[in-house]
């Protein structure tokens, strides 16, 4: 059949522009399924989308028709102030997200000293932890088990996770996300234990199931304990076991070393010494990296630093271990023997699983998460909370591998992964205070170290201090993604106000508020969209609301007063993003380089993701390198566009 020409329509210079993408009564043909919902396009293939929309809120006019006079910030801030966020951002008003805020600020500011940390044994201030970490592991011996109401015959039958409808509260419950089991179990603990005997719960730090593995539901926790109960608990013997024989063999591996090798006249990070490495290695170090075990060379150095292994236990004990009351940190070769552990009883139960947690999984990320997910054909709910080696950036990458997954199993009739809880780790700095990083105490400067290598402060989403342009526009630019991919897969859990990512959004801290603004403007201007509103000035507004969030605390003030019912948002351009293949607002390019350059570069969100990949706070690379050897060879790091 022909196709028809679209009529030609009359010019107008106020023509209405989705945000950075082609006008909406242009004639341009696409074949991208985003280019009507917001600010970028990629070219996509239109048969493989079969997901459900979300339900359009109704909408509410911004403003009556007879208003249509300047809008700047202080009209966008009236607007909010008197209507209020959007119903799928928060409940709250915006004089209480800035409470909320300054809350959190004040209990952040707040850090012991070292003495005072040590002799405490818990940490202090505003952590951003979103789960506890003990009470999904209650039982029924606990002597601080006993309820308050006692409950009756029916309920304990009812919760009952040994008959079937137990169970299938258990599911139910469990694909809301993991708060409300810890919701649950607080609140009801006898019923928590009734209902718990219908799911998988397994310990990490016994690498054990808690109970008796059944039903549908898969918990892998990270129980926080002290060094004083890990030593004592007759449930981690075998733990105890094995991290004493890994000690042993550091041990040895240190004095064999030394006995190679000898030690260096200064600490493997003085400047000296690393100028003496680059001229060239030493036939002794040598022979010690092509025999043996085949340490590696940065394993070799800092051994070698180590001045008198005369009583290494001693000195471990002394120095590694962690003070009684203090947490325990388990080491990373048991870390690696417990992840095998946990792998290997998730693919035993691979048929069964519909609702899979990781909480606090040490060793996890995504690579091992996409083996996982793929390896589990009947999942439909996936729930990350606090693991260490999954930044806030890997959401994109976590979103582009369930539209794979669900790809493939569309074709094979098997259930889609429909719902995604997500709370990345929070950065919140050192738990007590630490001396500025230019007053290194006297012993550092005499061993060499250098200021830059003290960075002891947390920001949220980075432990390192980054680029507020980068960070800021980069973390808006991720946000619009998430937003729009999780809304065209029909993904639940996600974005809803009061599940995990939510929360986290509302613990960065960036300037207060600005995050709930940018959604606010990003849904009402979705939701226009979506009714095929014809209220331009809305429309420019709601927009406007969008670009004034991204550009607070970064441009001037001037910047940010000009009338967009006069259409000055026109005059925010759209660029190509090289990395993930979007067009995309100006706002969410670093305008530096968007000066010094003319060909296509990489949008702030991707700039982002990659600094959060090259992190090596807390031995990231080690524990990413160590899974390293397992997975693919050929793995490519940025390979998370799809």
């Amino acid at each position: 059949m022909a196709r028809h020409k679209p009529k030609a329509r009359h010019w107008n210079k106020n023509k209405q522009k989705v945000p950075g993408n082609i006008p909406v009564n242009s004639t341009i043909k696409t074949t991208s399924e985003w280019n009507t919902n917001a600010g970028w396009t990629q070219a996509t293939t239109t048969s493989n989308h079969h997901y459900a929309h979300q339900p359009l809120m109704k909408v509410t006019p911004i403003c009556k028709p007879e208003n249509r006079g300047r809008y700047g910030p202080k009209e966008s801030r009236e607007r909010l102030e008197s209507q209020g966020y959007h119903p799928l951002v928060t409940n709250m008003t915006k004089e209480e997200v800035e409470a909320s805020y300054e809350e959190k600020r004040k209990k952040s500011l707040y850090k012991p000293d070292f003495s005072d940390y040590v002799g405490m044994g818990k940490e202090q201030g505003f952590q951003g932890q979103y789960t506890s970490d003990m009470n999904l592991l209650v039982k029924s011996s606990d002597s601080s088990f006993e309820s308050q109401h006692e409950a009756s015959e029916l309920t304990k039958e009812v919760f009952d996770g040994t008959h079937p409808q137990g169970l299938l509260i258990a599911e139910q419950l469990a694909s809301l996300g993991i708060k409300h089991l810890e919701k649950l179990a607080l609140a009801r603990p006898q019923e928590w234990d009734a209902l718990s005997k219908g799911m998988a719960i397994w310990d990490f730090t016994t690498n054990k199931f808690h109970n008796e593995p059944s039903g549908h539901v898969f918990l892998c926790l990270f129980p926080k304990i002290s060094q004083g109960t890990f030593i004592k608990s007759p449930a981690h013997q075998e733990s105890r076991k094995h991290e004493k024989r890994i000690r042993k063999e550091i041990i040895d591996l240190i004095n064999w070393i030394h006995s190679k090798c000898g030690p260096t006249e200064r600490p493997a990070w003085h400047p000296d010494e690393k100028l003496l490495q680059a001229e060239g290695l030493s036939p002794e170090v040598l022979r010690c990296l092509n025999r043996g075990t085949k340490p590696p060379q940065v394993v070799i150095n800092m051994a070698r630093s180590i001045p008198d292994v005369s009583n290494l236990e001693g000195m471990m004990r002394d120095y590694v271990d962690q003070p009684e009351h203090l947490d325990y940190r388990m080491s990373k070769p048991v870390a690696l023997k417990h992840m095998f552990g946990l792998l290997t009883n998730i693919f035993n139960r691979r048929t069964n699983i519909r609702v899979l947690h990781f909480q606090k999984t040490p060793l996890l990320d995504r690579r091992v998460l996409a083996c996982v997910l793929r390896a589990c054909p009947h999942v439909t709910t996936l729930g990350i909370y606090q693991c260490p080696l999954i930044h806030f950036g890997d959401i994109i990458c976590l979103l582009d591998l369930i539209h794979e997954v669900n790809l493939k199993r569309s074709s094979q009739s098997l259930p889609l992964v429909e719902a995604l809880d997500f709370y990345p780790l929070y950065q919140a700095g050192m738990p007590f205070k630490v001396p500025a990083a230019g007053k290194l105490t006297r012993a550092e400067k005499q061993r060499g170290m250098e200021p830059a290598a003290r960075e002891t402060h947390g920001y949220g989403i980075t432990w390192t201090h980054m680029d507020l342009e980068v960070v800021q526009r980069g973390v808006f630019g991720i946000l619009l993604k998430t937003v729009l991919k999780a809304r065209k897969m029909g993904i639940r859990l996600l974005m809803d106000k009061d599940a995990a990512f939510m929360k986290y959004l509302s613990n960065i801290p960036l300037l207060p508020g600005i995050i709930f603004q940018f959604l606010d403007g990003l849904y009402r201007y979705l939701d226009l969209k979506e009714t095929g509103s014809e209220d331009h000035t809305t429309m420019r507004r709601a927009k406007y609301d969008m670009i004034l969030a991204v550009r607070t605390g970064l441009e001037s003030p001037y910047r940010n007063t000009l009338d967009p019912s006069y259409d000055d948002t026109g005059r925010v351009t759209s660029l190509f993003c090289r990395s993930c293949g979007y067009k995309m607002l100006d706002i969410f390019f670093c305008p530096q380089w968007v000066r010094n350059r003319q060909d296509p570069q990489d949008c702030a969100g991707c700039t982002l993701q990659g600094l959060l990949d090259r992190q090596s706070d807390h031995q990231k690379h080690h524990d990413i390198n160590l899974m390293g050897p397992f997975l693919e060879k050929d793995w490519d790091p940025k390979g998370f566009n799809v």
